[in-house]
């Protein structure tokens, strides 16, 4: 078999990240519109979407917004004047207990790269016969790539798409403060990173037993794809992913106990360097290997530019290891719960 492990595709998708980026900045996106309140939900990747667009809201928007987990929907909520915004790379089949719910709130936008045809066209008929139903009902689609990001288990197009088209998406809500992001100005902040790939690769054997993510809170809040990268990726143990005031309640303490790598994302502020420089003196002080990432740029776009940084990481690691992406550790066995309801 050609690319046995699937690191080659792998390899191939990080590769064709930017290429889908220009798309979404040359796509003109049918923003928010009047949106004052807002439910969003998401699971997997989707989660880290919809957590971000929570907190776009809440910082640079005059927009009540709150997250749902997903499984919530088990039990529906109860009626709401909120919009339901729902991040579904794929649609999964998980999604069907939100949908159930759609009612009960006041209009439904769904992110997603499914499309009815691609669906259809995929063999993928329940999932085509729900997208089907949730146009004839008036939801709104949010488009961004990839919509066939299967046949190995980590997604790097997707969960970086996903994070693009939120912030884009965000700078039509009402009262939003955001500052204008184009095309011109994202390949200036990712043109400055600096993926720390070697030392990666020479602390691999302890990072693969966890290790300590200190990072900006917008970054933390909406981390779940960072410890995927991992978690999915290499199969490691997750990475614990805090922010840094939190560091010193606990988990420092547990580190110089059972010492662990540790890597400070660091922001372009005087405030965010100066905590970041606390860390790093505290992680000197008990002997723990420590790297510092810059994040260049607007605060509101550190979770896309760390999904940048990281990518060349796992592909390096991936390939160090030979960890074979296309033939899964139970690969097959999640379907009590990833065929749900």
């Amino acid at each position: 078999m050609i690319d046995p492990a699937g690191l080659e595709l792998l390899a191939e998708r990080i590769g064709a990240l930017p290429g889908y980026f220009r798309g979404l900045f040359s796509h003109s996106c049918t923003g928010p519109g009047d949106c004052s309140r807002i439910a969003a939900t998401g699971l997997g990747s989707s989660e880290a979407h919809a957590r971000y667009l929570v907190s776009l809201c809440q910082r640079y928007a005059s927009v009540s917004a709150r997250f749902i987990p997903l499984a919530d929907f088990v039990h529906p909520p109860n009626a709401s004047r909120d919009a339901l915004v729902v991040f579904s790379q794929g649609l999964s089949q998980n999604t069907r207990l939100v949908f159930q719910a759609g009612a009960s709130f006041d209009r439904t936008i769904l992110f997603t790269a499914a499309s009815l045809d691609g669906l259809i066209a995929s063999g993928k008929q329940d999932r085509a016969k729900l997208f089907s139903t949730l146009l004839a009902g008036g939801a709104e689609i949010v488009p961004f790539p990839l919509a066939d990001e299967y046949t190995i288990l980590v997604r790097v197009i997707g969960p970086a798409c996903g994070f693009l088209a939120a912030r884009l998406w965000s700078q039509g809500l009402p009262g939003q403060r955001l500052p204008p992001l184009d095309e011109t100005s994202w390949n200036t902040w990712v043109n400055c990173l600096r993926p720390p790939v070697d030392w990666f690769i020479q602390n691999a054997a302890a990072l693969s037993a966890g290790f300590v993510i200190l990072a900006p809170g917008l970054v933390v809040e909406s981390g779940y794809n960072l410890v995927s990268k991992f978690v999915e990726g290499l199969f490691w143990s997750a990475p614990t992913l805090l922010d840094y005031l939190s560091f010193a309640h606990g988990p420092f303490q547990q580190l110089a106990a059972r010492p662990r790598p540790v890597v400070l994302f660091v922001g372009e502020s005087p405030q965010e360097r100066d905590l970041a420089h606390r860390a790093w003196l505290m992680c000197r002080s008990i002997d723990v290997p420590t790297i510092e990432i810059p994040l260049p740029g607007c605060p509101s776009v550190a979770p896309i530019l760390v999904e940048f940084l990281l990518n060349p990481i796992l592909l390096a690691l991936a390939t160090h290891l030979g960890v074979n992406q296309r033939d899964w550790p139970g690969k097959g066995q999640d379907e009590p719960l990833y065929a749900y309801p």
